[in-house]
């Protein structure tokens, strides 16, 4: 049987910078989270909704310039509107999973009942 481990917790944002919004797109999304967030983010355009936005600004929002390098730097800076919308998305997406871990832990307990029980199910 698979056994669940606990993640480390996260460390506290520093600043509003590329690794703070590295680390909420992770939360948000998972590991392949930048493509995603420009979709995401689309909608809340302070120009006006849209579909998504160019889904190279997150990879370029991360972007750090490499001293020495010779390339021009292609980052950009985080636009203001973002922190906003990420601090509500994450809040809301925090409260989803609040609402799955009742959820789980009723189940948990459910099933825990009717196996000490000894009840049995019909068959699949």
């Amino acid at each position: 049987m698979a056994r669940y481990t606990r993640r480390t917790r996260l460390p506290e944002p520093e600043a509003l910078d590329g690794r703070t919004l590295e680390m909420a797109g992770r939360l948000l999304l998972g590991p392949e989270w930048k493509r995603p967030l420009a979709k995401l983010l689309g909608p809340f355009h302070p120009d006006g909704p849209r579909e998504t936005i160019d889904p190279r600004l997150p990879f370029r929002w991360t972007m750090e310039p490499t001293p020495g390098s010779s390339k021009p730097f292609n980052g950009r800076p985080i636009p203001g509107w973002v922190w906003p919308v990420l601090s509500e998305l994450l809040h809301q997406r925090a409260l989803d999973l609040a609402a799955d871990a009742r959820d789980a832990q009723r189940l948990h307990l459910e099933i825990g009942g009717l196996v000490r029980d000894g009840k049995k199910s019909g068959g699949v």
